[in-house]
């Protein structure tokens, strides 16, 4: 369509923490040239029903350090 992407890296870590899968390379995988924002927000951590952690998007914290880290390296990557 023509339209840019809004990246929202605080969902890309947290859905990728809760499913065992590694940020760095499903943020490879996307087309980041036709970015144009990118969102952060804090999320919260918490436990499932086994105990296990579980990271909830909630905005209702301060960016995490490695969401800062996650944003400082798709910047350099977007040029």
């Amino acid at each position: 369509t023509g339209c840019g992407l809004l990246l929202d890296l605080t969902n890309a870590y947290v859905s990728c923490i809760n499913h065992c899968r590694d940020v760095r390379d499903y943020l490879a995988g996307l087309p980041l040239h036709v970015v144009g924002e990118i969102h952060l927000a804090g999320h919260a951590r918490e436990h499932d029903a086994d105990g296990g952690e579980l990271l909830i998007d909630s905005h209702g914290s301060a960016v995490d350090e490695v969401v800062w880290s996650l944003y400082a390296e798709t910047l350099t990557r977007l040029g």
